[in-house]
């Protein structure tokens, strides 16, 4: 008995639309119980990039998007904003984001190393573009979000990463270095938010993510306590996810807000620090020394894609990340 047409037409977010006769796909080269699928190429309109869907027959029909069941999300998601993507978590982020086919704006003053960045994954699925821009300055922070309209008209995914410490306390330390974290950790985490919040107005599924840490959980029982006002800035970062999460759903905006907070994690920041020995005395050296344990940039990197694949109605406000054995 000859089987009826089955015309099947899916759509991803508003732009894109495949209208696929199963009835073809049957007819020829579907055998009744058995398992068959067809991988069908498709335009993304907005992006211009060609992508694939499989179809799966066989004990019910299904869609993937991928053998490997890549996360529906993923694929809609298409512009994202990286800060501090020349170093550390930011450059592992966006490894990551262009692994996976996005196209990612690569926020950093060291715009070399982005576009270093950038020719070790020309032949990944997704594109790096770099762009210059220094944090404590407001006037690059706009310019940088006016090119990124201009290029692709709006912004998908905002990975707030860029962050700094210094080694003082507050008893003795210098107001210009807590001017900076606070400029960098505080005040353009919120500029880089609003002008993000701006670009995905028009877009339909938006995630913004705040690399913070668990010292804006808790105070890290340090000796001596030489992080000052960093804790205080990580603090002010959960509080301010918790406030944009809360205007989102007052104006009903369907964006995820996600707090990433990692423990000691092995960067170039750390590295940064300079030679400890000779600023902390032999009593303090052996209690650090105890808080050796730290993870890799790549374990957050990993966080965030976790955090983007979850479906469309799933949000993770809050997720800490501790390398085992963790004392702090």
């Amino acid at each position: 008995m000859p089987l009826a047409p089955f015309p099947l037409r899916i759509f991803f977010g508003r732009e894109i639309c495949v209208d696929i006769c199963i009835h073809t796909l049957l007819m020829y080269s579907y055998v009744p119980g058995t398992r068959c699928s067809w991988e069908i190429i498709f335009l993304n309109i907005r992006t211009k990039s060609l992508s694939r869907l499989y179809v799966y027959i066989g004990g019910g029909l299904s869609l993937r998007n991928s053998p490997q069941v890549k996360s529906w999300l993923i694929e809609n998601l298409q512009v994202a904003v990286v800060t501090g993507a020349s170093a550390g978590i930011g450059a592992e982020v966006v490894k990551a984001l262009v692994k996976k086919g996005f196209t990612v704006v690569g926020l950093a003053r060291r715009k070399n190393r982005v576009q270093e960045l950038a020719t070790e994954l020309k032949e990944e699925p997704g594109k790096l573009h770099a762009c210059e821009c220094d944090l404590t300055k407001e006037e690059d922070i706009l310019a940088a979000f006016r090119w990124i309209k201009a290029q692709w008209g709006g912004v998908d995914v905002l990975v707030n990463n860029a962050g700094v410490f210094k080694l003082s306390t507050l008893t003795n330390g210098h107001t210009e270095d807590w001017k900076h974290i606070l400029d960098i950790n505080v005040l353009a985490v919120c500029i880089c938010t609003r002008e993000s919040m701006q670009l995905m107005e028009d877009r339909e599924h938006c995630h913004v993510i705040n690399i913070c840490s668990v010292a804006g959980h808790r105070i890290p029982n340090l000796v001596p306590s030489f992080l000052h006002v960093y804790p205080a800035s990580k603090h002010a970062l959960r509080a301010i996810s918790d406030s944009l999460r809360a205007e989102c759903a007052r104006n009903k905006r369907r964006i995820k807000v996600t707090n990433l907070s990692p423990g000691t994690v092995q960067t170039e920041m750390a590295a940064g620090l300079g030679n400890l020995s000779e600023k902390l005395t032999e009593e303090d050296m052996a209690e650090l020394s105890q808080h050796k344990v730290t993870l890799q940039s790549k374990d957050i990197a990993d966080a965030v894609l976790y955090v983007l694949e979850t479906p469309p109605h799933v949000e993770i406000r809050e997720l800490i990340i501790e390398p085992l054995g963790a004392v702090l």
